[in-house]
């Protein structure tokens, strides 16, 4: 859309995402919404909101149900995308049984999503993603719909409030997951 502005992608950590964004190291962040929303130097935009799903091996005995509960996930090893337990993702995690009194086996956390995947293709466990992601991954996985009430997971794209770039605003109104 505007061919002469320049995008520079690059792989960030998601324990440091927040201060780099603040130290100006990124103008604009891809990150899950939660660990960012009440910082009061970074805005954000949601960009999608999604349902959750089981993210699940082929070798799983879960992996062929239409449907699963949380208490079968539960006894199974949840692994998860994060850094520190402090983090509002991981509560965010956790919340996905508290809310319903179930106690999960303790959640694994790798530190990206190449080590989720490569766990869950062993078998070694399962995750709780955004439906959306099946979209994005090729046939090595299964991806189950989970009974219950709705359980929402967002993704944002975050930037400085006082960002002098005048690109980001442009890149900020113009995102989006289809």
């Amino acid at each position: 859309m505007y061919p002469l502005i320049e995008i520079d992608f690059k792989k960030a950590s998601f324990n440091k995402i927040s201060k780099e964004l603040e130290n100006k190291i990124y103008d604009v962040v891809f990150t899950w919404s939660y660990d960012i929303e009440e910082s009061k130097n970074i805005s954000n935009k949601i960009i999608f909101e999604d349902e959750a799903c089981a993210m699940i091996s082929f070798n799983n005995k879960l992996a062929g149900k239409f449907k699963v509960s949380r208490e079968e996930l539960a006894v199974e090893n949840n692994i998860m995308v994060a850094y520190e337990e402090k983090l509002k993702t991981y509560k965010h995690f956790s919340d996905f049984y508290g809310k319903y009194n179930i106690k999960p086996k303790p959640i694994m956390t790798v530190v990206d999503s190449q080590i989720l995947k490569l766990m869950i293709d062993l078998n070694m466990g399962v995750s709780i993603v955004p439906k959306r992601i099946n979209d994005l991954n090729n046939s090595r996985f299964s991806f189950v719909e989970i009974e219950g009430i709705y359980h929402s997971i967002k993704f944002s794209v975050a930037y400085l409030k006082e960002n002098t770039n005048l690109c980001v605003e442009l890149f900020v109104n113009n995102a989006s997951i289809r």
